[in-house]
């Protein structure tokens, strides 16, 4: 993995303001959470296991209703662990998306960017 990004989304939808040059900006709160990790696998053959697991937990469902019904996918940082998730009942992680790009130059490796949604309590969840 060589970088991943943070993105808070905040809900802030305009307001309208009739015969007014700029419409007002409302703000409702945090809106969500998205972790997105840029990286490669390396792919010592035509059919790469790590490769394969991931179309595996892309075709998976991304929650286990007895057991993780928010979201089954954890994430552990060393270096920011305010982000950290152990999926649990009332938190997880959705792999929302996964982009797997074929570089023509280097056929051994495949370039990912990954997506986590956060979903779930914020303040119980994140940091776990």
């Amino acid at each position: 993995m060589f970088n991943t990004e943070v993105n808070y989304r905040n809900a802030t939808p305009e307001n309208p303001r009739v015969a007014g040059q700029i419409n007002e900006v409302q703000d409702m709160g945090l809106q969500g959470i998205d972790i997105q990790i840029t990286g490669q696998i390396r792919q010592t053959s035509s059919v790469s296991a790590d490769l394969a697991n991931l179309v595996t937990w892309l075709q998976e469902d991304k929650t286990v209703q007895a057991s993780f019904p928010k979201g089954r996918f954890g994430l552990r940082m060393d270096d920011m662990p305010q982000f950290d998730v152990t999926p649990a009942l009332t938190f997880g992680y959705v792999l929302a998306q996964a982009r797997i790009i074929r570089d023509g130059e280097y056929k051994e490796k495949a370039g990912l960017i990954l997506t986590l949604r956060f979903s779930g309590d914020p303040v119980a969840g994140l940091g776990t």
